[in-house]
């Protein structure tokens, strides 16, 4: 058996253990696109695209709850090839433990002028905390990219209608990478992520190549 005095030292240490794990504090994380570069275009005809790009935050719990979001939107911009941009919002979550964080990137090209810049607006007016709207929200299965876009808006109060909604032939690329909490607390340096959005068929092609950074952002 264990003396008394050892036996008490195991019973501080777990204690401590105990009252740091419930001490844990959120930890928050910054979403930054740093860089579009359009090397080849879609459009042949009038030799320029217009570019949306629209990016989230989702924070959901330990209950596959979403609870939280921050939405980001970039453009209308008109870009020939060899145009690249540099100047994007970026955003910022909290990420309380036992969550996790899902950063959404999506890039679209646009048909509607006057539509898509309605979009890009709203996107922005509607950013911020999800509130009540969002605890009612669940992801049951694994979501894709632009699954979690529109969770992400329609927790925020953004509901899109056909005045506003996304169309899938307008969609250039997409990209999610999910952050634990855990992940969140250990980083100590930026991560940049290089993504290239690209179709190369008869009827389509095109290149763009986005570069973002995700780091745990100091209080």
């Amino acid at each position: 058996m264990l003396s008394r005095p050892i036996y008490f030292l195991f019973f501080l240490i777990s204690l401590t253990a105990c009252k740091n794990q419930s001490r844990r504090s959120p930890v928050a994380v910054k979403f930054q696109p740093t860089s579009l570069k359009a090397v080849t275009i879609q459009e042949k005809i009038t030799r320029q695209d217009e570019l949306m790009l629209a990016y989230t935050l989702s924070v959901l719990d330990e209950n596959n709850h979403l609870i939280n979001t921050q939405n980001g939107a970039w453009g209308v911009q008109r870009t020939k090839k060899g145009d690249q941009f540099t100047a994007f919002p970026g955003l910022s979550i909290e990420v309380p433990p036992k969550s996790r964080v899902v950063a959404t990137v999506v890039l679209m090209e646009i048909d509607d002028y006057s539509k898509a810049q309605k979009l890009v607006t709203d996107i922005r007016k509607y950013t911020g905390y999800a509130g009540a709207a969002a605890s009612l929200l669940q992801v049951t299965e694994l979501t894709n990219p632009v699954g979690y876009f529109l969770l992400s808006l329609q927790a925020a109060g953004l509901v899109l209608n056909n005045s506003n909604r996304i169309d899938p032939d307008d969609l250039l690329g997409s990209f999610s990478r999910t952050y634990t909490y855990e992940e969140v607390a250990k980083m100590t340096a930026t991560q940049t992520i290089p993504l290239k959005f690209s179709a190369d068929t008869r009827f389509d092609s095109y290149e763009y190549q986005l570069n973002f950074q995700i780091s745990r952002q100091s209080r």
